[in-house]
């Protein structure tokens, strides 16, 4: 093998790895938001700007708690009770979508049955840049009626 097959069989094999590292990271997070929107009773506030925002109450055993959700830099946390949780990072966008029960995108967040969040995130390996986006819809299944 010479050495140039080598250099480029290390390198895609550094990108391969490096875009599955980025796509783990962008789906850990899309299971961590969506474990909360499916225990969510509404949505409180949504603040669409530099990052997006989210507030939403859930109902846990210990009673209806604020999730936050919020974009630092490229870092997207979680606070509840006081507690900071890193979700992922390496973002470059994140994106929540109210819809109502049909589905239609909506600002009311009293009408909020289903949330579309987006998660975009990327990593520079060498020369290149991976990019990844990962959508999901994620229905707020204790939603007050």
């Amino acid at each position: 093998m010479s050495v140039s097959s080598f250099m480029t069989l290390t390198t895609a094999s550094t990108s391969s790895a490096a875009y599955t590292r980025l796509h783990g990271e962008l789906r850990h997070a899309l299971d961590v938001i969506e474990r909360d929107f499916r225990a969510g009773i509404r949505v409180v506030w949504m603040h669409e700007g530099y990052g997006s925002r989210i507030v939403l109450l859930i109902r846990t055993a210990a009673g209806d708690e604020h999730v936050y959700y919020y974009l630092s830099g490229s870092t997207l946390y979680r606070w509840m009770d006081g507690q900071i949780q890193q979700v992922a990072g390496g973002l470059s966008t994140v994106e929540f979508a109210l819809l109502d029960a049909s589905g239609a995108v909506t600002a009311t967040l009293a009408n909020a049955k289903s949330i579309d969040v987006t998660l975009t995130g990327s990593s520079r390996v060498l020369s290149k840049t991976c990019d990844d986006t990962v959508r999901t819809r994620i229905a707020m299944r204790n939603g007050d009626v």
